[in-house]
């Protein structure tokens, strides 16, 4: 690491490693991009002044919330910010004012909510579980840049409490930035799509807004070869 002060673009994956061998990062005062696959050993609180996008990746084990706080909470120019092993939004999330794309998503990730209230007025594109957006609503009511949403998985009218997607249907044709609404109702499994079935009552509210807001592009993604994340970063 100390031989690589220009490295700008940096993931560590399928490896093995402990939170304090990543303490060497701190060197890298140029990095701007950082993906890890290990939550369950990240790297010490450091300042990291030039690190704008950081993706914590793995699903398949869930990081401790307080290390992730902590991680987080010194990153305060971060512009793009991926978790995909959470089962609760750290709160650090919140203060991240720079923050511009922001992507969460666990398959089994319960249905929190995102921080409230938040500094998270620049924020333009969101990936998030259908059931988390449901539960966001005063989150996304102070979200004044949101241009895009992207909602994971499908799940029925009983995810969520009846007041919280009558919220969120209400917010999606009201809410004068949003722009497109990307669905993808499926789950990437071992390398390939699992289709789940929109159920009816979800169905009914995706085609009320489509008539209530003509202008507003919404996007049904059938399947691609590319996970949530992937899809989500490339545009």
């Amino acid at each position: 690491m100390a031989t690589l002060p220009n490295l700008r673009r940096l993931a560590i994956k399928y490896v093995e490693y402990s939170s304090a061998s990543m303490a060497a990062l701190s060197r890298l005062t140029a990095l701007s991009y950082l993906e890890l696959d290990n939550p369950a050993s990240l790297p010490p609180p450091m300042a990291l002044p030039a690190l704008q996008r950081l993706c914590v990746s793995d699903e398949a084990s869930v990081v401790a919330e307080e290390a992730l706080d902590g991680m987080l909470q010194p990153l305060t120019q971060l512009v793009g910010l991926a978790l995909g092993a959470v089962d609760v939004v750290p709160p650090a999330v919140g203060s991240l004012a720079q923050l511009q794309q922001l992507c969460i998503w666990r398959t089994e990730l319960p249905a929190v909510a995102l921080p409230a209230p938040h500094s998270l007025h620049r924020l333009r594109r969101l990936g998030l579980e259908w059931r988390v957006a449901a539960a966001s609503v005063p989150a996304l009511m102070a979200m004044p840049a949101l241009q895009e949403l992207w909602l994971r998985n499908a799940p029925d009218k009983s995810s969520a409490r009846a007041e919280q997607w009558a919220a969120f249907w209400a917010w999606a044709a009201a809410h004068p930035p949003l722009r497109r609404l990307r669905l993808r109702p499926f789950l990437f499994i071992e390398h390939r799509h699992t289709p789940l079935t929109v159920c009816s009552h979800m169905t009914l509210e995706i085609l009320m807004l489509v008539r209530s807001r003509p202008s507003l592009h919404v996007h049904l993604d059938h399947g691609s070869h590319t996970t949530f994340y992937d899809a989500f970063n490339a545009e």
